[in-house]
């Protein structure tokens, strides 16, 4: 099994009354949510799968981990700013992923960073892994997990993932950085993510390292497209 998460955009306030009763979120509701998915994925994969006898499972990264300050907006509106945010992140998801060890034995974490998370304003191309908070919670969930040989970790500084899963190739990404922009229009964001998606097979190719599917978050939009899969998020409608 593959747990794909990412967007839990920690910290970050959403008020139900600003829309209307749709939704809300802020830290409480977070935390409930990220427990949650932890509890479904235990109960899905145990006791709703035929011979559920598993060598372990992936937990997979896929950034903006935090709400984050780089828009003026959310440095206004955010309940918690970054450090606080990452700090209590960190001690969910160290719940999370012992429970995971527990049932599963095996735990891989493979992370990657996104754009909320950067130190920069404006995006960089060098030490663009190194300036972000969701490469820093990763480390911390290394070492707060480094006497525990069940968890192994991977944090590229590339920022992306690339790993096999039973000679199948995927590629982790956060989304922000995979060279496809434009309107939406009627079809939502299926075409700006497909044509995404199909430039970062290309290139993967053109390298000599093949992918046979794809994992974006970002666009908070849960899809299965042509060449992959892109996430919702933990917030949910905003």
């Amino acid at each position: 099994p593959v747990l794909f998460t990412s967007d839990f955009q920690w910290g970050e306030q959403i008020k139900a009354n600003e829309l209307d009763g749709i939704n809300a979120f802020n830290t409480e509701i977070a935390r409930a949510r990220y427990k949650r998915l932890i509890e479904r994925t235990v109960d899905l994969c145990c006791h709703h799968m035929v011979n559920a006898d598993y060598p372990g499972i992936i937990y997979l990264r896929g950034g903006d981990s935090i709400s984050g300050e780089i828009h003026e907006e959310l440095r206004e509106t955010n309940e918690l700013q970054s450090i606080p945010a990452a700090m209590d992140l960190i001690e969910q998801e160290s719940r999370g992923i012992k429970i995971l060890a527990d049932k599963f034995k095996r735990v891989h974490v493979i992370s990657v960073p996104g754009n909320h998370g950067r130190t920069t304003i404006k995006p960089h191309a060098k030490r663009f892994v190194e300036t972000n908070y969701d490469y820093l919670i990763g480390c911390m969930l290394e070492r707060e997990f480094k006497g525990d040989k069940r968890i192994t970790f991977k944090s590229p500084m590339s920022g992306d993932a690339r790993f096999a899963v039973y000679g199948w190739w995927f590629l982790l990404t956060h989304g922000d950085r995979i060279g496809s922009s434009g309107g939406q229009g009627f079809i939502g964001p299926a075409a700006t993510i497909t044509r995404g998606m199909k430039k970062l097979v290309d290139y993967y190719t053109g390298l000599g390292q093949h992918i046979d599917w794809t994992r974006v978050g970002h666009f908070h939009t849960r899809m299965e497209l042509e060449y992959g899969m892109s996430n919702g998020s933990l917030t949910g409608y905003s």
